[in-house]
């Protein structure tokens, strides 16, 4: 390997001790993480391996290898605080017999912890940055929809949430700076590209100022009485629906209330429909002035944006 000592003149350093490419790196203070990839040979070339280089020596040298919870290539990874994350990528058969994959190794540079997440959708040829305590890991493509969807781990509290590009795109590139994270360009469809430019602005949570003012008592706030996507025949899941030829595929759903909430928190979302496993998201514009029909012998299907209801 090719490297840049510190004078700026290129030496060579020890090899990568596994051949392979499409893999994803990051770094956390002086080691460096090279996870994942590909050997160019059959479905057992795919790696799990993750190699860790150590740069406070001269010239770098190998430190130890870990392990992801799955072997995948086109994965993509950042560092927040002292844990590096590897989300997402492929096997081999992808698109055509395989899924993206929604795994997340996490691992701590500081315990030497490995611990497992779930992004709320599998993709592969994400976008990974990190804002302030926020990794971000953006847009990339699922079997056969380029997705919007942007998976965002707080480190502070080790929860997830999901926030989302103005287009669904795969192939970007994504960078940050400060309190800004930007992600640009990418594919959005087969040989479609794009020059979109999103900003995500990080909101610095705000110190309270102190007040010696005794704290009234709260008035308890009364416990909302919706019942939307809460069981079969209420608000959202009516047993019947509109939809259109088109919709998103999401796959290990659980339950039809999952399938419903999933599409009662999507803002594009007008009607659903469960089966087995797969939840179908209906977000064509045209939605509601198209087919209406029961659920076909399933009380697995509803409505959250069209007509008159409450949801």
């Amino acid at each position: 390997m090719t490297g840049i000592n510190p004078s700026g003149d290129l030496t060579n350093f020890t090899p990568v001790r596994t051949f392979k490419y499409y893999g994803c790196s990051a770094s956390y203070n002086n080691l460096i993480f090279f996870a994942g990839g590909y050997d160019g040979g059959s479905i057992q070339g795919i790696k799990s391996s993750v190699e860790v280089w150590d740069t406070s020596i001269t010239p770098p040298k190998f430190n130890t290898t870990i392990y992801l919870s799955k072997a995948r290539m086109h994965c993509s990874a950042t560092t927040v605080g002292s844990k590096i994350l590897f989300a997402g990528g492929n096997d081999i058969n992808f698109p055509v017999t395989s899924e993206a994959f929604d795994d997340v190794d996490i691992y701590d540079a500081v315990t030497g912890n490995l611990k497992t997440a779930k992004l709320s959708l599998g993709r592969t040829y994400m976008a990974a940055t990190t804002v302030g305590h926020l990794a971000m890991f953006a847009g990339g493509v699922t079997r056969t929809v380029w997705s919007n969807v942007v998976d965002v781990y707080d480190d502070t509290t080790g929860f997830w949430s999901v926030t989302y590009l103005s287009v669904g795109r795969a192939k970007l590139t994504a960078t940050s700076n400060g309190q800004v994270a930007l992600f640009a360009g990418g594919e959005t469809g087969l040989n479609e590209v794009s020059n979109v430019v999103d900003v995500y602005v990080l909101t610095p949570t705000p110190t309270p100022t102190p007040t010696l003012t005794p704290t009234p008592t709260p008035t308890p706030t009364p416990t909302p009485t919706t019942t939307c996507c809460l069981a079969s025949g209420s608000d959202g899941w009516q047993n019947n629906y509109y939809h259109t030829g088109t919709s998103e595929t999401l796959i290990n759903f659980q339950t039809p209330q999952q399938c419903c909430s999933r599409c009662l928190s999507d803002s594009g979302c007008f009607s659903w429909r469960m089966t087995n496993t797969n939840c179908l998201l209906y977000t064509d514009l045209n939605t509601c002035n198209s087919t209406f029909s029961p659920c076909n012998g399933q009380n697995n299907c509803g409505y959250i944006r069209c007509g008159s209801v409450s949801c």
